[in-house]
């Protein structure tokens, strides 16, 4: 079930799995979330493509962007197994996605 509270939205997390089925993500490959919502999706992300891959978020919304780092820091701090992943951990950057230029980076 979708959870959506002020700008903070959390998607059903069975289509967050459905996406990350759909794009066969791998270890080393780079990956680019427009929107963080609560950063479960790029966290989870970040379990997959490991530290050989990249794991960028830009969020519209200051406030979104610093509830999904502190999400991410509990996450880190809290989890039993969390030390059996190379993690390519989220970097959240608030601005507008839609204004990067498309020469900065390639994704896969």
């Amino acid at each position: 079930m979708a959870w959506k509270h002020s700008n903070i939205y959390l998607s059903a997390p069975c289509i967050s799995l459905e996406l990350m089925e759909a794009l066969d993500l791998q270890p080393g490959l780079s990956f680019f979330n427009l929107g963080s919502g609560t950063g479960y999706l790029s966290s989870m992300v970040g379990l997959i493509v490991s530290l050989l891959g990249v794991n960028h978020v830009v969020e519209l919304h200051s406030d979104v962007t610093e509830y999904a780092k502190q999400k991410l820091d509990f996450f880190i701090r809290t989890s039993d197994s969390f030390d059996k992943f190379d993690f390519s951990e989220p970097s959240f950057v608030t601005g507008n996605g839609l204004e990067i230029s498309p020469d900065c980076c390639q994704y896969d």
